[in-house]
């Protein structure tokens, strides 16, 4: 599925003169769009697993997910899905290999259980901006055309006319 919203969103790119999306630039937006999907997943989770999230529910979580004590399917799926958005989004935003240092600061802008729940869902909010502007840029740079989104009212212009904003 995901890999079907990608290419739409490269045949949509490749409208106001811009160009189809390569292979990479295609699973760099499939690999953004299944983040998004975690992303909603948690979302849709987070009002029941409030008492989950913070510095101490988190670590008490995590205590009952290592020693299987007490864990409910709800919130091994939670942690589960947190989980897979971290790896979504470092494979996404690196495409595989990374150092320690980059590890490290891309994992520092990711929700965990153990943060208080207002930084928790900053963050969410954060790495849903962050993967819609990786979308836009990896659109721009394969020379395609940004549509406005979300986080942009920009109109719809072809990559060529900039592609690093620099002009």
């Amino acid at each position: 599925q995901n890999m079907t919203d990608a290419r739409a969103k490269a045949d949509g790119a490749s409208g106001a003169g811009g160009a189809k999306l390569g292979v990479a630039a295609i699973e760099k937006i499939a690999g953004v769009d299944q983040s998004m999907g975690m992303i909603a997943d948690i979302e849709r989770a987070l009002p029941t697993m409030l008492d989950s999230i913070g510095p101490v529910d988190g670590r008490m979580a995590n205590a009952r997910l290592a020693t299987g004590v007490k864990v409910t399917q709800p919130l091994a799926e939670f942690a589960a899905q947190i989980t897979g958005l971290k790896n979504a989004v470092i494979k996404a935003t690196t495409g595989a290999a990374m150092s320690e240092p980059e590890a490290k600061r891309i994992m520092g802008q990711l929700p965990d259980l153990t943060q208080p729940e207002a930084v928790f869902k900053a963050r969410l909010v954060t790495t849903k901006r962050n993967l819609d502007m990786l979308t836009r840029r990896t659109i721009e740079l394969s020379g395609g055309a940004v549509v406005p989104g979300p986080q942009t009212g920009a109109a719809a212009k072809p990559a060529s006319a900039d592609p690093l904003g620099i002009r």
